[in-house]
């Protein structure tokens, strides 16, 4: 269909061209960038975003750098590094489990020593 519109256009606009009609050409130029328009937006319907909404509350982690009372830390969660805060400090090495993903950014609590990360 896409291509049909651009195919179309590009006729319509090569025939106005060389009878020298203006209308023809106008009318070619519309058809032609219609079609483009298509062929834009259905390509840009099929790219998929790259970003993924993560959901790693109840997830355990480690601290891989600290959380102090009111500053962020790192947390290793599945593998993977988040900015992290925390009610108060937790020290690098702690196991913590998340409690709420705001963004990019978890919130944990420190684990007990009875606790296990899984």
């Amino acid at each position: 269909m896409v291509a049909g519109f651009i195919v179309v256009g590009l006729a319509v606009l090569a025939d106005g061209i060389a009878a020298g009609r203006a209308s023809f050409q106008f009318i070619g130029v519309v058809i032609l960038v219609g079609g483009i328009a298509l062929f834009v937006a259905k390509v840009a319907e099929e790219i998929q975003p790259t970003t993924t909404k993560w959901d790693v509350t109840g997830e355990p982690g480690e601290v891989v750098q600290e959380i102090g009372k009111d500053t962020k830390g790192i947390v290793r969660v599945n593998s993977e590094l988040w900015s992290a805060k925390s009610a108060g400090p937790i020290t690098a090495g702690s196991k913590v489990r998340v409690t709420k993903v705001e963004g990019l950014q978890v919130w944990v609590e420190e684990l007990g020593a009875d606790s296990s990360a899984n």
